[in-house]
């Protein structure tokens, strides 16, 4: 590839910034992992796509240290649903939607060890009540959706990708599917598989994508997070222009939103530690600053006041 484009070895490493050592190691099959930013300068060089060159995951997975503790919570997730005669008290969906939003908390405040600990019981009396009860369907999928992004967090990249299948399996509506696979998104992309994440967003953002004077404010939520989750798998990919684009969409739905929205807990897993975080046009903006500079160059700064008082 790179003699394709008549580069010598120092040629690429001058016009990429890479060493000339790590590009010859790389060739040679003496590394066979680089950082994901440096695999990228590599392709934006060559003028292929990063994902054309990355031939191992991303990101390690997690130590045995973590795995052994996170061992409970990952029997739970795949164990058949007990049944009512198993348990000491019957689940009920006002007692495990409490139970949900306690979980949320401590997850707003990074609490995983406490997180990690109610989890399998949490697992086990939600998807009991899933198969008796309605009510437990809704509740189950924001449980594994909340599952799914702690295992992906801690690098257990095969079970949060079982959870999230499940999660969007069950999904009630386009919106709670559209939460989950933000979240697999983020996986697909700390795993490496940059195609399939842009695929994934780019295929979600096309379904989802409301009509924008009569979309609602978590419509318009959903839709605008698909849209920066395909434009960091772009620009990660080296395709600024449809990173740009992508980007371009989402703050169109910023500014047909016209404020700062408090989303809904769980519609993205992105929350605050007072379980609450905002959506429009400043997200879309501090985003957009992953793309290279001769594509940002040409935005409109955001209206926001605090930007404003920043100077971004």
């Amino acid at each position: 590839m790179r003699k394709r484009r008549g580069l010598t070895q120092s040629g690429l490493a001058r016009e990429s910034g890479v060493s000339v050592s790590l590009i010859r190691k790389l060739e040679q099959g003496e590394r066979r992992d680089a950082r994901l930013e440096t695999v990228r300068r590599l392709a934006a060089t060559l003028r292929v796509p990063t994902s054309s060159l990355v031939v191992e995951p991303a990101e390690e997975g997690a130590t045995t240290a973590v795995l052994d503790a996170w061992e409970p919570v990952r029997k739970a997730l795949t164990a058949p649903a007990a049944d009512m005669t198993d348990l000491d008290e019957p689940p009920t969906a006002q007692g495990l939607s409490a139970a949900l939003d306690a979980a949320v908390l401590l997850f707003s405040g990074d609490r995983f060890a406490e997180l990690r600990a109610v989890l399998p019981a949490l697992l086990r009396d939600t998807a009991v009540l899933a198969r008796l009860d309605p009510e437990g369907h809704p509740l189950l999928v924001r449980l594994l959706q909340l599952t799914g992004w702690l295992l992906t967090q801690t690098r257990q990249f095969e079970a949060a990708e079982w959870a999230l299948g499940i999660a969007l399996d069950g999904s009630a509506d386009r919106l709670q599917g559209a939460s989950t696979v933000s979240t697999t998104c983020w996986l697909l992309l700390r795993q490496g598989r940059l195609g399939e994440a842009r695929e994934l967003a780019a295929r979600w953002a096309d379904e989802t994508e409301p009509r924008l004077s009569r979309a609602t404010p978590d419509e318009l939520v959903a839709w605008g997070w698909l849209l920066l989750r395909l434009s960091a798998a772009a620009v990660r990919d080296n395709r600024p222009e449809e990173a740009e684009d992508a980007l371009r969409l989402a703050h169109a739905a910023a500014v047909a939103m016209g404020r700062e929205f408090a989303q809904r807990p769980l519609l993205t897993l992105r929350v605050s530690r007072d379980g609450g975080r905002t959506w429009g046009e400043r997200t879309v903006v501090h985003s957009r600053d992953r793309l290279p500079p001769l594509h940002t160059s040409v935005w409109p700064p955001c209206a926001c006041p605090r930007c404003r008082a920043r100077g971004d």
